[in-house]
């Protein structure tokens, strides 16, 4: 796990011909449209974190209901909601 983890990050994710935030919004395409809410979760936060917007993410996952079905956009949808809703909490927290 940590070889493929380290490989994952270290190498992939480094490479030139995509970007941080364009890395972003693929692997949280592909994995609303796999149904990992668990990692959508984590990798909403990092697509902010890479220069996506809120808008963008959520224009993400209504296009992808299209392509990859309802259940999984209105899903991914969801959490994105619940983790915006939390991101707000934590500011006003702080």
């Amino acid at each position: 796990m940590a070889l493929s983890t380290a490989h994952l990050f270290g190498e992939v994710w480094t490479r030139p011909q995509l970007g941080l935030r364009d890395r972003e919004l693929v692997t949280v395409a592909v994995i609303a449209a796999l149904g990992r809410e668990r990692q959508l979760r984590l990798h909403l936060r990092g697509a902010l974190n890479a220069g996506l917007s809120r808008a963008e993410l959520s224009e993400t996952f209504l296009h992808l209901a299209y392509y990859a079905g309802y259940p999984a956009g209105f899903t991914a949808l969801t959490i994105a909601g619940e983790v915006f809703a939390a991101m707000d909490a934590e500011a006003r927290a702080d």
